[in-house]
């Protein structure tokens, strides 16, 4: 192959060094479209020169061109020799496509420190072959610098295995270009970069929890008085009485259904004298910091009505990439006389995305609706841990208890260079153990909330396996959690000292 169609050098040294009996007095150089051919040029050249180059061509691409060389003596005869013939390549290989990984896919992340890999393919010259491929790997996408590998030679080869101390948490770029028979070279094409990851992912160490202003969270700014304060049992006929004040809640917003606000005094509130009876949804817009972490927590209860319409309630609390669902149990005798309000704990996290954050609470229900009380909300301060073997990642927040109770927890984990991926959780009595729940498969979540029976007095114990981006995993565990299933119990109440009433 030539890469000019406008100039061809013919060269024939010691072609002609057996001819003895009548040495050439010069030689007749030509070229043509066949061997032997003259069509194109020719020219006489001396008998002391080897080499002959014409100009002026005009040769195209894709036509086999062929150079004869033939030694004439003094009695006009002749010794030809042709060549096998040469195209005309004016074209640079086309570049193809390059991926981060011996199969044909690409990969984010890879835990391997000693080896790189790569594979092309697509890789094509349209007027002679590839012969051989060069690969490097830069640190950089942009550039032409090979600052973590020079330019190697892999042959053929289409796939590449580079052995080197590659570091850890450092984002490499594999460059390959192919070179054409005719020695021209294509665009050096950069694939994706990968991120090299050689550890599991780590415990984060929960600092401090900074409390965030909820305005009016325990629903005492212009709560309602009902009718008949002085009794401990509320009918629906009451709260469909307040509804048509048209009363609003200060710096709630009602976006659906109905909602009031309710004295309802201090030994059924969990905060205060009022609770929030919600029938619909509400929400508040609150300061947050992007990409922190918030910890939202609340109290419900079922309504104290004398007549409820089921005996389940639940709601649903929706955030910045939260939306999660909880249900209410109890079949207390005494809360179907609307004398008690039983108060769960339920916990929440999110991670704010902007400078404001909509917060919203709503029943599962309009109809059955649910009290709501002491809403608040924690921005979560962590760092990581100093030692993943004595750190305890896993806060088993919620604990409830009914026939069936549920479990929920959370975990602080991070992985800096390719993320947590996936996590499965199990719930046992026993340290690691899967007696109530096996591990179960929960995305890239960090809380969770199963549905298992609790027995009085025993433990549980939360582990958590999660796995980076780069496939490597490690095992957590929460401290154990005593499932206390009794209320306490008083003996003596005084009214005096502690001898005498």
């Amino acid at each position: 192959f030539i890469t000019t169609p406008d100039i061809a050098t013919v060269g024939w040294r010691g072609k002609f060094s057996q001819i003895k009996e009548a040495p050439p007095l010069f030689y007749r150089v030509s070229l043509g479209n066949e061997p032997g051919m003259n069509d194109i040029a020719e020219a006489i050249v001396s008998l002391n020169k080897s080499a002959h180059t014409f100009y002026e061509l005009k040769l195209q691409p894709g036509c086999r061109y062929f150079s004869t060389v033939t030694a004439v003596n003094e009695n006009g005869l002749g010794t030809s020799v042709s060549s096998d013939g040469f195209l005309v390549d004016l074209k640079s290989p086309k570049p193809g496509v390059v991926y981060n990984r011996l199969s044909l896919t690409d990969a984010r992340y890879s835990r391997e420190l000693s080896e790189l890999s790569c594979s092309w393919h697509g890789f094509f010259d349209e007027e002679s072959f590839i012969q051989s491929y060069e690969t490097c790997v830069a640190t950089k996408r942009d550039g032409k610098d090979c600052d973590a590998f020079k330019w190697t030679d892999v042959k053929f080869r289409q796939s590449v295995s580079l052995q080197s101390s590659w570091r850890h948490g450092q984002v490499y770029f594999n460059r390959v270009r192919a070179i054409d028979a005719a020695n021209r070279t294509s665009e050096a094409v950069t694939g994706p970069g990968i991120i090299l990851d050689a550890t599991p992912p780590l415990a984060v160490e929960r600092l401090d929890l900074k409390p965030i202003s909820i305005k009016n969270g325990n629903f005492e700014e212009a709560a309602q008085l009902l009718r008949n304060s002085s009794e401990a049992i509320i009918s629906h006929s009451d709260l469909i009485q307040l509804w048509n004040a048209n009363a609003s809640i200060p710096y709630w917003d009602i976006q659906e259904g109905r909602a009031i606000s309710v004295q309802v005094g201090a030994s059924l509130a969990a905060d205060g004298e009022s609770t929030l009876m919600l029938f619909g949804r509400v929400s508040q817009t609150v300061a947050t910091k992007p990409t922190c972490r918030y910890r939202l927590q609340l109290f419900a209860s079922p309504l104290p009505v004398a007549d409820p319409l089921s005996a389940m309630a639940g709601g649903l609390v929706t955030a910045p990439g939260l939306r999660r669902a909880f249900r209410l149990y109890d079949d207390d005798a005494n809360t179907s006389k609307g004398g008690k309000m039983h108060w769960h704990r339920q916990v929440f996290y999110f991670t704010a995305n902007a400078a404001e954050s909509e917060i919203s609470i709503q029943s599962l229900s309009h109809h059955t609706g649910l009290a709501i009380d002491l809403v608040s909300l924690d921005l979560i301060d962590t760092k990581a841990a100093a030692s993943n073997l004595s750190t305890n990642p896993i806060h088993v927040d919620t604990v409830a208890a009914r026939d069936s109770g549920y479990v929920h927890a959370s975990w602080d984990l991070q992985d800096e260079e390719s993320g947590i991926s996936s996590v499965h959780w199990a719930v046992g009595t026993v340290r690691g153990g899967t007696q109530l729940l096996p591990f179960t498969y929960v995305g890239p979540a960090s809380e969770a909330t199963a549905e298992v029976r609790l027995v009085h007095g025993s433990s549980v114990h939360v582990s958590v396996l999660a796995k980076n981006g780069a496939g490597l995993v490690r095992l957590f565990h929460s401290q154990p959690s005593l499932i206390d299933l009794t209320p306490p119990v008083i003996e003596y109440v005084t009214d005096g000292n502690l001898t005498a009433d």
